[in-house]
């Protein structure tokens, strides 16, 4: 499942050849007043493609973490990893469809993410992104306490049995009060 990972950064690549070439019409045009963010925002998007791509086919954790953070960006923008399905459509789409079609991009988007997060918890362990498992127990390991510490050293009788005593009497009063 791991290798998915470079399929994934595969997508990112040819994403970025496709767009580049023919950009998703999004509808906005510069009299629009989301115009300076969508001239800053998508060139941005698709200079983190690069860096996606390449930390995808590496299959390393960042790569992950860079598609986390894109995902919401690729949608406002509408830089789907399948837009390349948009140019082997074999039938010719009126506006509705077209519509729908993108849509369906965005649901494989959003398949791409849960996929991408499966893989997170399968292949880089909870230290990232914690699971509730009721299988896994915790193992306590339990420490040896003062006393068995001091026998362990082997000092002299005497001198253990007040250690002993002195470490019992001040848990004693240490739990009492």
């Amino acid at each position: 499942m791991k290798k998915l990972l470079i399929v994934f950064g595969l997508l990112d690549l040819v994403t970025l050849f496709r767009d580049i070439k023919n950009p998703i019409d999004t509808g906005f045009t510069s009299a629009s007043p989301y115009f300076v963010a969508i001239a800053i925002g998508t060139p941005l998007c698709y200079l983190s493609l690069i860096f996606s791509a390449y930390f995808l086919i590496r299959q390393s954790k960042v790569g992950l973490w860079l598609t986390y953070g894109q995902f919401p960006l690729r949608l406002l923008f509408v830089i789907l990893s399948f837009s390349f399905l948009l140019t082997i459509n074999p039938f010719q789409l009126d506006e509705l469809g077209y519509k729908y079609f993108i849509g369906a991009l965005m649901g494989l988007e959003i398949v791409r993410l849960i996929i991408t997060i499966q893989i997170h918890r399968r292949h880089f362990g909870q230290k990232t992104i914690p699971t509730l498992d009721k299988r896994k127990k915790i193992e306590w390991v339990k420490r040896p306490s003062p006393q068995q510490k001091l026998i362990a050293s082997g000092r002299d009788c005497a001198s253990l049995k007040f250690a002993v005593l002195y470490l019992s009497l001040s848990r004693w009063t240490w739990r009492r009060f």
